[in-house]
């Protein structure tokens, strides 16, 4: 292919199922939008008989949700390795040695799309809406005005939300992987926020304007008997961004989306350059059989 990697790749062709027939692509679309976690464990290469490449098998946590695996033995050990890839939200590859064969398996982790929220609907709201989606992030505007929130105004959003910072709580889903950035360009508004949002599980809050405002607001909230913790500002970004020398809203999308992606990615966001060893952490292969002394697998 001239990709000048040095690389090897392994392509696995294969026709797509009839509309009719019910597939494991329906089941990971379900995961998708319920936005929970999954592996996909797809044999990409077989031998000796049994099960071939194309064969799969679909854990969701809960156990197996769909597989046409045949061998009982092979989607059992596929199944319990699957369990072990959720876990570690890792993809990995094994090679399964059977009696009638080998099987090698690509167990792809299928992380749910990051769910983005975003307080403030104004026109800098706009770019990085269409930017997270871009990313196919799951993406929520809240805003308490008719005018800001509406479907006119971010018609690529998931889901647009009137209300303000007294019903967040109850009407905005927050869980511990949810990204929130607050830009709102009211400074009462930002208060009542970072009061709801701080003790939150919130993975990132990402607070617009200068670092001064930002210390302001807390020392008001302070001021009002709350005081965050070393946890909580942690996980507060003020102001949301990295140092790009972003000037605009587009620019200023950009910066919040790297930082937001180096947050996930546990990186520190340093030029490449900088960084020793791979770019990106190589995937484990690993060899697996199961055997007793008189050579049969396992029940």
């Amino acid at each position: 292919m001239g990709l000048g990697c040095r690389g090897v790749i392994h392509v696995l062709i294969e026709p797509l199922p009839a509309v009719s027939r019910v597939h494991y692509l329906a089941l990971l679309e379900t995961l998708r939008r319920a936005h929970e976690h999954a592996v996909l464990a797809t044999v990409w290469r077989a031998s000796g008989g049994g099960d071939g490449a194309g064969n799969r098998l679909l854990h969701d946590g809960r156990g197996i949700r769909w597989a046409d695996i045949a061998e009982p033995q092979l989607a059992r050990a596929i199944a319990g390795d699957a369990a072990e890839v959720l876990e570690a939200r890792r993809s990995t590859t094994r090679a399964y040695e059977l009696p009638a064969g080998t099987a090698d398996v690509l167990l792809e982790y299928l992380p749910p799309p990051v769910p983005l929220v975003v307080f403030g609907g104004g026109p800098d709201a706009v770019p990085l809406v269409r930017l997270a989606k871009t990313l196919g992030w799951h993406v929520t505007v809240v805003d308490p005005r008719a005018r800001a929130a509406s479907r006119d105004r971010f018609p690529e959003a998931d889901a647009v939300i009137r209300c303000g910072p007294e019903e967040v709580l109850d009407l905005v889903p927050l869980a511990s992987d949810s990204i929130a950035v607050v830009m709102t360009h009211n400074y009462h508004r930002d208060l009542s926020l970072l009061e709801v949002l701080l003790p939150s599980s919130v993975r990132y809050l990402g607070l617009l304007g200068p670092k001064a405002r930002a210390e302001r607001l807390l020392h008001d909230l302070s001021l009002a008997g709350y005081v965050a913790s070393q946890e909580q500002l942690r996980r507060l970004h003020a102001p949301a961004g990295l140092d790009l020398g972003a000037d605009g809203p587009e620019e200023i999308a950009l910066a919040i989306v790297a930082e937001v992606k180096a947050t996930l990615a546990g990186r520190a966001a340093r030029p490449l350059r900088e960084r020793h060893g791979p770019i990106h952490e190589p995937e484990r292969f690993e060899a697996a059989s199961w055997t007793d002394p008189d050579g049969s697998l396992p029940p």
